[in-house]
């Protein structure tokens, strides 16, 4: 219905969380990859009416990004370094990357503030922080070249 109402425009977006917070909430989490890849074939299965809309699959690392490319009509980073992003990037098929089809994103966390140390930075840090319990994203600020500012920050802690 969504997709109807919003004339095509509205997209579907899929990712499979993390570990630690699936574990939180009493979910066993398979393997993600795997389990992404079986998700999106057995929705496209279902039998329906209408068309599904467009899937934006949720994406950090290089296989990720390359099962977007193969299984989705996009991909969205959350929190990837702008300086990262050219090589997570290059998992992406020339063809899809020059799509103005398949959607590129990147979340990045905001906040608006007049004062830039004591609230904005605050509050992107602390959001930052949580991100550090993360596996998948300490293995990709890693794969990313911050391996030292991300020691630091968690010795700061």
């Amino acid at each position: 219905m969504i997709q109807e109402l919003s004339g095509g425009r509205f997209r579907f977006g899929v990712g499979v969380s993390h570990g630690p917070m699936n574990r939180r909430v009493g979910i066993d989490a398979g393997k993600p990859l795997s389990d992404m890849r079986d998700f999106v074939t057995n929705l496209r299965a279902l039998p329906r009416a209408g068309e599904l809309p467009r899937g934006v699959m949720a994406g950090l690392r290089k296989k990720r990004v390359a099962l977007s490319a193969e299984l989705a009509e996009g991909v969205v980073f959350a929190n990837a370094s702008r300086s990262h992003l050219p090589g997570s990037l290059a998992a992406l098929p020339e063809e899809k990357r020059n799509d103005e089809r398949f959607f590129i994103g990147n979340m990045i966390p905001t906040c608006i503030s007049d004062d830039l140390e004591a609230a904005a930075a605050a509050v992107n840090r602390k959001t930052l922080t949580m991100y550090l319990g993360l596996p998948n994203y300490r293995n990709y600020w890693e794969e990313a070249g911050y391996v030292d500012e991300m020691f630091a920050l968690l010795d700061s802690l």
